[in-house]
């Protein structure tokens, strides 16, 4: 696995075009879309690890198997095993080797050993049996080498070594190949393989898609031999029913042929989720490739109307070449009017962070936990944090910055990297702005997030207004529109007061949801009533 990391100042003055210039990442770069910059001229440095990833069809003698329920309650042999294979294309000649075996939690101190020799054809097993148990109804196959150790049925650790001096661990220079399965506190890579049981066994993948189903008798793997290698017990082991241990007389497998895989990216990220305007900030990507190393990697970037974009490229030691430049991730810079962000398709700008000051609009959570609006004087915008929004009410002026999600066809800010950056600015008044039926049905309608105030609606409703309730108001034209009463832990006022029998100026936010615009009035005097009051 392959960590990059790009760091790089933003300009003073975002929104100018940013012209072509060679990358600074010492690599080739093909297929950088069209307007797209490899690099950028105001990097500042770049780190780049890399190390092989290892992630391929082993070429050195590999555990395939391990079994510790042998003699056991419910099990089938008796004895415990651990099956070796060899993925080379030559035999292997062993002299005082060693398997070496240590409980799920030893400290390193107590390694068990079985020494043995011998000779592992090319694409062949070798077969080391283990303590006897009580129980079990058959013997192994013939092995090639007999100890007596008594391997743990559910977790352990288990190496293969190149001499007969006991470990310490995975680390150790004489170890060839090492797996600790269950709860293991030693392993290769992520984690240890899983936990196993009396009648199943840890084998070994073929490749890096097989599972126990199809490592299984009559699996598509099942003659495919036991050689892939990524160094990640958890990845590379599945836990399947113990079955046909093997032994150099068995039937040599030749591993599967593993063609030319591109670089896989992920994990893309940004450590600010907004960065400041003249600032320094870095964009990070996981890069792996299962056949081989990565050769380069590239940041591509472009201005687009005063977003930043960019997408990550990658080439392999094989001249694999794969990027992320189908979905871009990308940024405003510095703080933002909610108008330059509704002038993108919502479609386009899904993920990008967004700082923005602005009012809040209606007491947070109202409608529902996490919930709230904020607007400018360029428009409005929902906010929404999962678990719960802190308790601000309407009028209440924020920085608050997050990315950019959809909400029922709406914009909407959210998370990651939601948080108010400053909630020291007071209050302002929020008068509600007019606005007039038909309304344009859009996401992208500058009211929309916005407290409006329609005039002379009326309804054919009657009774007390409900929560979760939609209702039908119009004007003389007659335009309608919905008014949707919402409210979080009876936090609307409005719920159970009268619904109007004559005409009204209703005020609410005009929220967009599901291809149409709907007005949500927040308390009970935005539809002219009072509150109900409770003594």
């Amino acid at each position: 696995m392959n960590t990059a990391r790009w760091k790089f100042l933003r300009p003073n003055r975002p929104s100018r075009h940013v012209p072509a210039r060679s990358s600074y990442v010492p690599a080739r770069s093909r297929r950088a879309g069209r307007g797209w910059i490899p690099g950028c001229i105001v990097i500042l440095s770049l780190s780049l690890f890399m190390k092989p990833a290892n992630a391929q069809i082993a070429s050195h003698l590999v555990i395939s198997e391990v079994y510790g329920g042998g003699g056991n309650s419910g099990s089938v042999y008796r004895n415990d095993f651990v099956e070796l294979y060899n993925p080379a294309p030559a035999a292997v000649t062993l002299t005082n080797w060693s398997i070496q075996y240590e409980p799920a939690s030893g400290s390193g101190s107590s390694w068990q050993k079985t020494i043995f020799s011998g000779t592992v054809a090319a694409h062949g097993f070798f077969l080391i049996q283990e303590a006897q148990g009580a129980g079990g109804s058959a013997p192994l196959p013939s092995p090639d080498a007999v100890g007596t150790i008594s391997l743990a049925s559910t977790g352990g650790k288990v190496a293969l070594v190149n001499d007969t001096v006991k470990i310490s661990g995975p680390a150790t220079g004489t170890v060839v190949d090492f797996i600790g399965y269950g709860s293991a506190n030693q392993f290769q890579g992520s984690g240890p393989a899983g936990a196993l049981s009396n009648t199943t066994s840890a084998n070994r993948k073929a490749r890096s898609t097989s599972t126990a189903a199809t490592m299984s008798i009559g699996g598509v793997d099942s003659l495919a031999g036991n050689g892939w290698d990524s160094g990640d017990n958890r990845a590379d082991f599945v836990t399947a029913s113990t079955q046909g241990p093997q032994n150099s007389s068995s039937a040599t497998e030749d591993p599967p042929a593993i063609g030319n895989l591109p670089p896989a990216i992920s994990n893309v990220r940004r450590s600010f989720n907004v960065p400041e305007i003249g600032g320094s900030d870095s964009v990070l990507a996981t890069i792996k490739d299962v056949d081989g190393t990565i050769a380069s990697a590239r940041l591509h970037i472009r201005v687009n109307r005063g977003t930043y974009e960019y997408f990550i490229s990658a080439i392999d030691d094989s001249a694999a070449y794969s990027s992320t430049e189908a979905l871009p991730a990308g940024y405003f810079v510095g703080d933002a009017p909610i108008d330059r962000v509704k002038v993108y398709e919502l479609a386009s700008i899904l993920g990008y962070g967004v700082r923005i000051n602005g009012t809040i609009n209606v007491r947070t959570n109202t409608f529902a936990l996490g919930g709230s609006y904020v607007q400018d004087g360029t428009g409005g915008l929902g906010i929404f944090l999962p678990g719960g929004l802190p308790s601000f009410g309407a009028g209440r002026n924020v920085r608050v910055e997050g990315s950019v999600a959809d909400f029922n066809g709406g914009y909407q800010l959210s998370a990651p990297g939601f948080a108010f950056k400053d909630t020291s600015h007071g209050t302002s008044p929020l008068p509600p702005a007019a606005v007039t039926l038909p309304l344009t049905e859009s996401p992208a309608n500058l009211s929309e997030g916005e407290l409006v105030t329609i005039h002379g609606l009326s309804t054919t409703s009657t009774g007390v207004f409900a929560a979760g309730t939609s209702y039908v108001f119009r004007t003389d034209a007659p335009d309608t529109i919905s008014v949707r009463v919402e409210s979080y832990a009876g936090l609307n006022s409005l719920v159970g007061t009268q619904i109007p029998a004559t005409h009204t100026d209703a005020v609410g936010i005009l929220s967009f949801s599901n291809g149409t615009l709907r007005l949500k009035p927040r308390i009970a005097s935005d539809m002219g009533n009072a509150p109900i009051i409770s003594y």
